[in-house]
Formats: C-alpha cells, sequence, structure tokens
C-alpha cells in the first residue's frame, strides 16, 4: 500500500486535469458551461474563440497552472516550447483585452457587495445556506463545517486524509467552491483551494446568485458539482493506496 505523497498526488492530478480538458474539447465544454457568473462565462468564451488546434495545445499546457503572473507561473510559462507558449500568451492577452472591454460590468459586479439590497439579500442567504449544507451534510454523513457568514464546509475522510469541501457564497452573490486535501493528523497539505477551472488552468469558476430565493437551486447545483469533483479525487487516492 502506497501513502499519498506531494508528487504523486499531484502527477495525478495533472493527469487528471488533462483528461477533463480534452473531455471538454469533445462535449463543447458540457462540464465548463455549469458556471455562469459574469466572469466564468466571458473567460470561458475568450478560450473558445480561437481555432481547434490552438485549443488542443491548450489542453495540455493551461492545467500546469501558467496563466497567470506569480514566481512560479512566469518561471514554468518562459519553460514551454515555443508553441505552447505563444499560445498561453495570446490566451493571456486576449483575457487582459476582454477584461478591458467589459471593464464596467465587471466593477458593477464587484460593486454590489456594497448595495443595501444585495447586503440584505446576503444575510438571508447566508443564515439559509447554513441550515441547507446542515442538513445535507447529515444525508451525506459528513461533518458540516462553517466559518464567517457565507462560507460552509463538508468534511470527509479517506485513508489518512481530511477532504474539505468549502462552498462560499461572495458578498457580491456569486458562489464558488473549494476542495482541500491534507494528512488528518500531520495537517500537511496535497492539495489547498482548488476548484474546476483553477485546476484545467482557465481562470475563475461560480454561480451568480441573484436573490436568497434563488440560493437553493444555486447551492444545489454548485454543491452537486463540487461533490462530484471531491469524488474524482477519492478515486486518484484509492489508486495511489492500489499501488
Amino acid at each position: 500500500m502506497s501513502f499519498v505523497t506531494d508528487q504523486n498526488f499531484n502527477d495525478l492530478i495533472l493527469k487528471w486535469a488533462r483528461d477533463q480538458f480534452a473531455y471538454e474539447l469533445r462535449s463543447d465544454f458540457q462540464r465548463a458551461r455549469n458556471f455562469d457568473s459574469f466572469l466564468s462565462q466571458r473567460q470561458l468564451d475568450v478560450l473558445l474563440d480561437r481555432p481547434k488546434v490552438q485549443l488542443e495545445t491548450l489542453a495540455h499546457v493551461l492545467p500546469l497552472n501558467v496563466l497567470y503572473n506569480s514566481p512560479t507561473q512566469n518561471e514554468r510559462r518562459s519553460l514551454l516550447p515555443a508553441k505552447e507558449k505563444e499560445a498561453v500568451e495570446k490566451l493571456r492577452m486576449d483575457y487582459d483585452n476582454d477584461y478591458k472591454k467589459y471593464w464596467s460590468q465587471h466593477v458593477r459586479n464587484l460593486a454590489r457587495k456594497d448595495d443595501a439590497e444585495v447586503k440584505a439579500e446576503f444575510k438571508i442567504a447566508s443564515r439559509n445556506g447554513k441550515n441547507m449544507l446542515k442538513r445535507l451534510a447529515k444525508q451525506l454523513n459528513c461533518e458540516a463545517a462553517s466559518a464567517a457568514p457565507g462560507e460552509w464546509g463538508l468534511i470527509f475522510y479517506k485513508s489518512h486524509l481530511r477532504i474539505a469541501v468549502s462552498l462560499e457564497l461572495g458578498r457580491n452573490m456569486e458562489l464558488a467552491y473549494r476542495i482541500s486535501v491534507s494528512d488528518k493528523l500531520s495537517f500537511q497539505r496535497f492539495c489547498f483551494r482548488a476548484s474546476y477551472f483553477g485546476v484545467l488552468g482557465i481562470g475563475s469558476g461560480a454561480w451568480k446568485v441573484d436573490t436568497a430565493n434563488q440560493l437553493p437551486e444555486k447551492l444545489s447545483q454548485a454543491s452537486e458539482f463540487a461533490l462530484w469533483h471531491e469524488k474524482e479525487y477519492e478515486k486518484i487516492i484509492d489508486q495511489i493506496i492500489a499501488t
């Protein structure tokens, strides 16, 4: 029996991400279209506005996390072969141009958190979401957790690992999820705040929640997707343990 390590887990996550990207290409990005926030849709539209051959190149390279500016990502990007680097740089430029084009809409979305009506809706949604996640945790026979208003968690245990699925409602009423995997004794992290768009390397995936009344539908959609992602990680852990 093998234990999970940074190396074997991350190697298999990279393979998984590339496989998922290949699936998206075959299915016209069926899973990625679940995310309906303005930013998610803009990023997906920009990504898809390029030739298939370039998408196939990006499907291989974006899961390396080379799209954004950080010392690690900049270094990875600098080491890419010329064709792959060119495809990534073109996507980076197109993302930047699109963000500038829709700047006012992005600002309005962020500014929603300061609107009095949105604040009231967020307060109601946060309270309702906490109760919904408690009921879901009971159905799944897992632990429920909560932090700040709008932040809820489902905790699973697999072998020596703790898997936390976080569901987060932003104060601008956008809903996202994150997955973290750590050793339950040493607290060593193997994965921290992973999401589908993030692991594929294409941006930020979220759902828009217009009102508190819409939260049950959107939280159900988000938790279903997040739990599918979590189960995929459990399969990877099983694969490692079995070797």
